[in-house]
């Protein structure tokens, strides 16, 4: 009974395991066919979203692609797309000023019909007054009125002069005056050959069309981030004193140019000052005042205090951190303007020309100094001909320069007057080529141009080094290299500085050059 049981009960057991066995077979099998149900939907549904994506993109519609290149015409057409949004953003400013000058105009055009008191060219003087007390009602009206955009108007962009400088004349209780050009009545310093708003003769108010001028084109070269980390990593380096020399050396120029100059000046603006070589040169007789812009926060704590015997007891400092190319200070504040080496890496530099005209006062100098076009062009050629010979190509490694006659030009359609350009070279000899890079990169004068290539191969360098040495090496075995520099100064006009003779004034006829070098001449034989 006992055995018989057992062997009863060992054969239940054989077939719960049998059961148990065929059902755990059942549940793999359905889980494995549940997952290859999912990986084939999702797949089918990253299939599917790729044909979406190919679809909506219109170069690629309606043709096969593999995924890679749906992906890269995607990114290319987000792309296009957003430069696309961007020109419209700026389209849409651009109507936006247009549209707040001309709600400006039509309210002054409203303002004078409703008063009708508009200048006769025949008694301007008789009605200078009244004029002037209806501009007044109107600045009334349009101080109270606030969907005429007064803050934003003043705070547009100087090319928008219609709208800013009609705010402006009606804010000042400006007169109507008859133009010069046009000989039309008009608003003081508004009209400009009838482009912009201007009372005709006839007593007919007319609105020309408005020309607005377009921007200037800021060239955006310059890393401006990346040189502020090689400027801070020249202030890590113990031994930067070293490397200072071609600094010094055109500091010392900019200082000179300073002394020449004989007058005080009561404050001063030294833009892009770095360590203050130019500062530590000048005197309290001939600056006062000294404030010291930069946009590295290191430099300025290096900056080396006044030398007691150069006369800098009570000078006052004044040390801001900001940035060359972002600064903004009050009318008719500095007497002086100087810049040492710090303009040949800006982008805008008829912004940064703007912002000093205007915080100079009248007959106040900007002296500057930049390096210009052909600087360190023996290195530029090495580098070129050894790239080229060596990978089939070159790229940029030396940053870009202006012209001198570029400059001039600028400085002149900016409003500086008197502009005087020189040019000096200074040549410095180095043992090789490795030297003169790793001294150019402890001046923290390496490139930053955007199209720059970051990395040289070895092979590339030796084949520089010895390009440089044959075609410009000296004969004990160094290598030379030019530091072209341009020093600038420009006045803002001012009334009492001298002024070319008006047209029509000279009393001499180039015809009579002639007779007059032949009575000189004349003159001259009975004394001899």
């Amino acid at each position: 009974m006992i055995e018989s049981d057992g062997s009863s009960r060992e054969g239940d057991n054989d077939q719960l395991q049998q059961s148990m066995n065929v059902k755990n077979f059942q549940s793999q099998a359905e889980k494995r066919a549940h997952h290859n149900a999912l990986e084939r939907k999702r797949r089918d549904h990253i299939k599917g979203s790729f044909s979406d994506l190919r679809d909506a993109v219109p170069s690629l519609k309606g043709e096969k692609a593999s995924r890679a290149h749906v992906l890269k015409a995607s990114t290319d057409y987000i792309r296009s797309l957003k430069s696309k949004n961007q020109q419209h953003q700026k389209v849409i400013e651009d109507f936006k000023r247009q549209n707040a000058s001309l709600v400006l105009q039509t309210r002054l055009l409203e303002r004078v019909k409703e008063t009708g008191k508009l200048v006769n060219h025949h008694s301007h003087n008789a009605n200078n007054s009244s004029t002037s007390a209806s501009l007044t009602n109107y600045q009334h009206d349009l101080l109270l009125d606030n969907s005429i955009p007064i803050v934003k108007t003043e705070a547009m962009s100087l090319n928008d002069h219609s709208t800013i400088q009609i705010t402006r004349n009606l804010l000042k209780n400006e007169p109507l005056m008859q133009c010069s050009q046009c000989k039309l009545f008009c608003l003081r310093l508004l009209c400009q050959k009838t482009k912009y708003v201007s009372y005709l003769s006839n007593r007919a108010f007319h609105i020309s069309s408005i020309n607005y001028q377009r921007k200037e084109t800021i060239l955006n070269v310059f890393d401006r981030k990346t040189k502020l980390i090689q400027r801070n990593r020249t202030c890590l380096d113990p031994d930067r004193s070293l490397y200072s020399y071609v600094h010094e050396r055109v500091a010392q120029s900019v200082v000179d140019r300073i002394f020449d100059i004989k007058r005080t000046f009561e404050c001063a603006l030294d833009l892009g000052c770095g360590r203050g070589l130019t500062t530590r040169e000048l005197t309290k007789d001939v600056v006062k005042k000294i404030v010291m812009i930069d946009s590295s926060a290191l430099m300025l704590e290096q900056i080396e205090p006044p030398l007691e015997e150069n006369g800098h007891v009570d000078m006052e400092i004044v040390k801001e951190n900001i940035d060359e190319e972002n600064f903004n200070f009050n009318e008719n504040t500095f007497d002086l303007a100087y810049s040492c080496l710090s303009l040949h890496w800006i982008n805008d530099l008829p912004g940064v020309f703007q912002n000093v005209l205007h915080s100079l006062k009248n007959d106040a100098p900007f002296i500057g100094a930049m390096f210009a076009s052909d600087t360190l062009f023996e290195l530029r050629v090495a580098l070129q001909l050894a790239e080229t010979e060596r990978e089939g190509g070159f790229a940029p490694h030396i940053s870009p320069f202006v012209d001198p006659p570029d400059i001039g030009s600028l400085l002149q359609r900016v409003g500086y007057n008197i502009v005087t350009l020189d040019v000096d070279e200074v040549h410095i000899d180095y043992p090789n080529i490795f030297e003169l890079m790793f001294d150019i990169k402890g001046m923290g004068e390496s490139n930053c141009s955007w199209n720059r290539r970051l990395t040289l191969k070895r092979e590339t360098l030796l084949a520089a080094q010895a390009i440089y040495k044959d075609m410009y090496g000296n004969n004990d075995g160094s290598i030379p290299a030019t530091y072209r520099v341009l020093y600038f100064i420009g006045w803002k006009p001012d009334p009492s500085q001298k002024a070319p003779a008006k047209r029509g004034s000279g009393n001499v006829s180039f015809k009579d050059i002639g007779k007059v070098t032949e009575s000189i001449s004349e003159q001259q034989l009975p004394s001899q």
